[in-house]
């Protein structure tokens, strides 16, 4: 599911979709091609599953499905003003975990998460020991739920433009200058700096500055030192 959105003339049994100029709108979509390209990938991945289902390796194994990221999709209908102003849907990405074996509980997990989690859950979920030695956490563990952010990157050239976000405000800013305000980005007041309304908030966003530069200070000590 990437540009030039194009499907394989092996497709299998697999149906082109024409969708009206008005539902390509209202589902963020730019194209039908776009549309079908990620209907393709979907139909794609169970064709796979259904493969994957005769082998013996099956019963015994954990699928993770992710992505590397989002797209902008920002004249969805279902795409907020506060996901539109931080840029949330290019970040946003789907993970599932399947596995037979493991009679996972279907269930749908909201948290906030980043990709650093995706590898101490993977190791969590098939029941081994581990010692973590990176910024990700077990997604499983209660104990992290009182406390989950996530830290994102925008613009990788000088002063990298760094946010952090949890379930409720978002905090923006740049490496060099910090993170600066407050937002509530789930509300339709996502734009009000809350920060300068009392100094609880404040405290609040001095407190996500300190966190978001500790991260990505951390990130490049781990790029450089841990080596194995």
């Amino acid at each position: 599911y990437h540009r030039p959105y194009t499907i394989p003339s092996d497709k299998g049994d697999y149906e082109v979709t024409e969708l009206s100029e008005q539902e390509i709108k209202d589902n963020g979509f730019v194209s039908n091609d776009e549309f079908n390209s990620l209907k393709f990938s979907d139909y794609a991945l169970g064709e796979f599953l259904k493969q994957a289902e005769k082998e013996e390796y099956f019963k015994n194994t954990l699928f993770v499905i992710y992505a590397d990221h989002g797209l902008a999709h920002f004249a969805s209908n279902d795409v907020s003003g506060g996901q539109k102003r931080f840029r949330l849907p290019i970040m946003h990405i789907p993970l599932v975990f399947y596995s037979p074996a493991l009679k996972l509980e279907p269930r749908v997990i909201s948290k906030v998460a980043y990709q650093p989690d995706f590898m101490p859950s993977i190791v969590a979920l098939a029941g081994k020991s581990f010692e973590n030695k990176t910024l990700g956490r077990n997604l499983f563990d209660p104990k992290y739920d009182k406390e989950r952010y996530a830290l994102t990157i925008s613009n990788f050239s000088p002063p990298v433009s760094l946010r952090l976000h949890d379930e409720t405000y978002m905090s923006e800013g740049n490496v060099e200058e910090g993170l600066q305000g407050l937002y509530p980005y789930t509300t339709t007041d996502f734009d009000k700096d809350l920060s300068e309304e009392s100094e609880d908030y404040k405290q609040n966003a001095d407190y996500r500055d300190k966190l978001a530069r500790g991260l990505y200070e951390t990130t490049k000590y781990l790029y450089y030192n841990s080596k194995k």
